[in-house]
């Protein structure tokens, strides 16, 4: 395919371009003092900003590190955020720059990071796959890679846009960003795009083995569905010479399985051909999340069950709504979220 090239040009970045980036970064930050002044004067922040890139004028400022623990999955994480203004609104351009380029390249059933390719996109695919196709789904390889964000390195994502990107001013912006630190940020828009375009070799590698019947990419855990159990073992040295051309490596507790004996566990549910069961450690937040309500009935705890609640509706939950949420009035509990009553 050919690399393309005058992409960071006054022609198409304009101030609607500009603007229009400065509103997406604006998502869900509406109260904060700092967005509501660059909004209310968004046309001059956009010229300011568009003369930025231009100019070539950008310099990525420190990021403010916080600690967070991710709660379904208990890990520690390090999260990067970076200024809103310029650095969110540049990272929200260079999307909007490359995003029909970047969809051409990725597979199809990559999901996360993606519009309109969320959870239960993968969610409607596998159930699919699982109920039409029983011979091509027999067994599933699951893998996992291995910090897979703090080990992308910036050379490595400045390479892999440069691959189809010729546009030398456009990859010293690219560059900047990704080379703001020392491995991918978690907490830049930019970061998901990144992590899809460098493990877009591996999504071609496995989509060219005569084995691999159906893939899937969640992040960086992804599965392999065949009808070969050995084949499928086979691949593991295959893709972990992938992986080391990127400087990424598998987790060592990669599985091959029989489909029909334990289902496929990703996305938060367990995929059975005939049902689907919510992940334990779901379910037991899920169930933990109710009892609290039902002890102190608040408009707090009001808002977090009926957020989960409707998790109920993907998987076989009538057993589970007659032992937990048969007593549960949804029209107090929605009073009581929206009205605080």
């Amino acid at each position: 395919m050919k690399r393309i090239g005058y992409i960071l040009t006054e022609e198409k970045l304009s101030l609607d371009v500009c603007k229009t980036a400065i509103v997406n970064a604006a998502k869900h930050k509406h109260k904060r003092k700092s967005v509501i002044k660059i909004l209310e004067r968004l046309d001059e922040k956009a010229e300011v900003l568009r003369k930025i890139i231009l100019e070539e004028k950008y310099k990525p400022a420190e990021y403010k590190v916080c600690h967070i623990i991710d709660h379904p999955s208990k890990k520690e994480r390090l999260l990067h955020k970076p200024k809103f203004f310029p650095d969110q609104c540049v990272h929200h351009i260079i999307i909007l720059l490359l995003r029909e380029e970047l969809m051409k390249r990725f597979d199809p059933y990559v999901i996360a990071s993606i519009p309109k390719r969320g959870a239960h996109y993968g969610y409607k695919a596998l159930r699919k796959w699982l109920e039409r196709d029983k011979t091509g789904t027999k067994y599933c390889l699951k893998c996992d890679i291995k910090k897979c964000y703090d080990n992308i390195r910036p050379a490595v994502v400045v390479q892999a846009v440069g691959r189809f990107v010729k546009d030398k001013k456009f990859l010293r912006l690219v560059a900047k960003v990704a080379y703001s630190l020392p491995s991918l940020p978690l907490g830049n828009y930019t970061s998901g795009w990144f992590e899809n375009l460098v493990l877009c070799p591996l999504d071609r590698a496995l989509r060219s083995k005569k084995c691999v019947v159906r893939y899937l990419r969640y992040v960086d855990d992804f599965i392999v569905l065949g009808p070969n159990k050995r084949k499928l073992r086979q691949l593991i040295d295959f893709i972990e010479g992938v992986l080391a051309k990127l400087g990424l490596r598998l987790k060592d507790n990669w599985q091959v399985f029989k489909v029909d004996d334990r289902g496929i566990d990703i996305i938060g549910y367990r995929f059975f051909r005939k049902f689907v069961l919510l992940r334990r450690r779901n379910l037991l937040s899920l169930m933990r999340c109710i009892r609290a309500y039902k002890k102190h009935p608040t408009a707090k705890l009001a808002r977090s069950l009926l957020s989960r609640i409707g998790m109920c509706k993907w998987f076989s939950s009538y057993n589970f709504w007659q032992k937990y949420c048969l007593d549960l009035n949804f029209k107090i509990i929605k009073r009581r979220a929206y009205l605080c009553v």
